[in-house]
């Protein structure tokens, strides 16, 4: 029995990341999907403050192929002890 996917692949796909100020959370951000052999020039980017400053979160919108692949680019993501959150 195959799992029934809430995504068409592919498909522009939002990935949320928070991370103390002070964290070049970018660069770490674009290290980790040109690693996946994914292309950061082709994702869009937009980085925020949060209201006092303490944090920073930055969503990367990136085209994905398929579910391993977004798996793949979680778990690198949750494992870097920079990143705190990634939804």
């Amino acid at each position: 029995m195959t799992e029934a996917s809430l995504f068409t692949f592919p498909c522009a796909f939002p990935i949320k990341l928070i991370a103390r100020s002070g964290v070049d959370l970018e660069s770490i951000a674009r290290e980790i999907v040109r690693a996946q052999a994914l292309h950061p020039d082709q994702a869009h980017w937009s980085v925020h403050a949060s209201r006092h400053g303490r944090f920073q979160a930055l969503t990367v919108t990136i085209q994905a192929d398929g579910r391993d692949e977004l798996d793949r680019l979680y778990g690198a993501f949750t494992g870097r002890k920079e990143i705190l959150i990634v939804l």
